[in-house]
């Protein structure tokens, strides 16, 4: 039972943008800013993939010149025949400069993309290990969906961004000014008939602007660019009509003017779509790299890391602590086991108890007081070091896709097979394994079936072989039956053998015997002593221990 009196908030998840729709960052400058920072190792690269996306685009957007002659080749060949010599150079130049422009923009697109898997694979290594670093107040405020969608779409969307959108933008904006100029060159009376769409911009802008606002109007905006520019098409072969026959221009300059319009109008409609894709990876970048500058665990330099209990006596003196610093929901704590002691906490929802484990396994930092190992400061202790010193069996068991022997040895070295059949044996699940027909090397997945106490057993098998001096049970058997209850009890209590154990029990009749019993009551010990003492004050803990058996009956 969840009882430590948390705020989970919850963030919006993580995704992938798309026009029209997509999520704008608050910053795009900033967080652009910083994903060029991230990838300055990849620098050179990143330069000479650009360095080749402009040339390459150049030499596309030079090639209809050169189809220009040949036309006029063609055409003035109609009269007096062709020259075979001066068409075969022409084409033969132009087949290399479209076949280096082919080149080049598959070399850089290969570099891009080299560039974005390497870049891609260290963020999210880099995303992983600090998520390692962080404490676990964090993850109070931020959904488990959060923080994989930020390791796992946003850097997808970073990495597609990469591969795609800048390379696409060189080119596009290359292609776009390139093939303007060169309309210019080549007739610039002609280039006025093919560029006179000031107002269509100035639409293609505000739909832009909209596409944010309108996956409706998004849509339109593709329609809208193809008929403006199939509008420029017929405008370029009218004008062109009439200049031929004027004796103004060539045909050929018809022809390489209706290629100047795609390579003209098609950069637009490219880079509406590269710009709304650089906003998703901005704003991608914006929550992965706050995820890399949130606030880590504190340095633990010069603390001890291989203290060792000796006692097992654990001090709790004046202990302060809240989730949020200005609401405390422990208000001087204090209390004393003795090495080798049963200790319960018990209390209602909301009292504090989870709260105290997690702060004796030290995964919060007090806000006051102190708590000690056999007379050592636990503040003095790496995490690590504090985390050894515990085994733990929870409410939720937990066993991942492995063997039996797997789970139960989990990360601990050294344990022989008589040790294991040891726990198996003093757990009871010795006879469960033998009717099994591997063993213990029989795999749990969607095809084993083991009950919830089974699955218990595992979990308490496995604190046994962890063999830590101390101990924490929160709630083991509050999710299985009775009879369950006591085969698990019967193994809890081996486990507890010799060990300081702090138990948090939802049901009051499997602590009756504990050494000592604490009741908690919005963050405060109200009573503390053995059952039977606190059945004869008839206090709190009579009340609630009478309760659970009115609500039986």
């Amino acid at each position: 039972m969840a009882d430590n009196g948390k705020k989970t908030g919850v963030m919006p998840m993580g995704g992938r943008g798309n026009i029209g729709g997509g999520e704008k960052a608050k910053n795009f400058g900033a967080a652009i800013s910083k994903l060029v920072s991230y990838c300055r190792r990849s620098l050179p690269i990143l330069v000479i993939a650009v360095i080749l996306a402009i040339i390459g685009s150049i030499f596309n957007v030079i090639g209809p010149d050169y189809l220009s002659e040949m036309t006029n080749i063609i055409v003035e060949g109609i009269r007096t025949g062709i020259d075979v010599s001066a068409f075969t150079s022409v084409a033969l130049f132009l087949a290399g400069l479209y076949g280096l422009g082919f080149l080049f923009n598959v070399i850089q697109g290969v570099m891009m993309s080299n560039l974005a898997q390497r870049t891609t694979k260290r963020l999210r290594r880099d995303l992983l290990a600090k998520v390692n670093r962080l404490p676990l107040k964090y993850f109070d405020g931020t959904t488990v969906g959060d923080t994989l969608s930020r390791i796992t779409n946003d850097v997808d969307t970073i990495g597609q961004s990469l591969t795609q959108s800048l390379s696409s933008l060189v080119t596009s904006v290359t292609m776009f000014v390139g093939a303007l100029v060169m309309m210019f060159h080549t007739n610039w009376l002609m280039a006025l008939a093919g560029v006179a769409k000031q107002e269509f911009n100035e639409m293609n802008k505000a739909l832009y602007n909209s596409a944010w606002k309108s996956q409706f109007m998004s849509g339109l905006m593709m329609p809208l660019m193809g008929f403006v520019g199939n509008l420029g098409y017929v405008v370029v072969c009218v004008v062109g009509a009439v200049l031929v026959m004027n004796g103004s221009i060539s045909f050929g300059v018809i022809v390489a003017f209706m290629v100047y319009i795609r390579l003209f109008t098609q950069p637009l409609s490219q880079i509406a779509q590269v710009i709304t894709s650089l906003q998703s990876a901005a704003a991608a970048s914006e929550r992965a790299f706050a995820l890399l500058e949130e606030e880590e665990l504190s340095d633990e330099e010069g603390k001890i890391e291989n203290f060792q209990v000796e006692r097992g006596d654990i001090e709790f003196t004046n202990v302060r602590f809240g989730y949020q610093p200005d609401k405390e929901i422990i208000h001087n704590f204090s209390a004393s086991a003795k090495g080798g002691q049963k200790i319960a906490i018990v209390g209602p929802t909301g009292a504090g108890k989870t709260t105290m484990v997690n702060l004796l396994m030290r995964f919060y930092e007090l806000n006051g007081g102190s708590i000690s190992i056999d007379g050592k400061q636990m503040d003095g202790l790496t995490r690590e070091n504090v985390h050894q010193l515990f085994g733990m069996v929870l409410q939720d068991t937990w066993l991942f896709e492995g063997t039996i022997r797997e789970n139960i040895i989990y990360n601990k070295e050294g344990v022989t097979e008589e040790q294991l059949i040891e726990v198996c044996r003093a757990t009871g699940l010795y006879h469960f394994i033998k009717t099994l027909p591997k063993g213990l090397d029989t795999v749990l997945d969607d095809n084993a079936s083991l009950s919830a106490g089974q699955k218990q057993l595992v979990t308490i098998a496995r604190a046994m072989a962890e063999n830590a001096p101390l101990l924490i049970l929160d709630e083991a058997t509050s999710s299985v039956d009775t009879r369950t209850e006591v085969l698990i009890q019967k193994a809890m209590d081996r486990l507890m053998a010799g060990r300081t154990s702090f138990v948090i029990a939802h049901r009051l009749s499997t602590i009756r015997n504990a050494d000592l019993i604490l009741v908690m009551k919005d963050g405060d010990i109200i009573e503390n002593g053995t059952h039977d003492e606190l059945m004869s004050k008839s206090g709190f803990y009579m009340d609630l221990y009478n309760s659970q058996f009115d609500k039986a009956s």
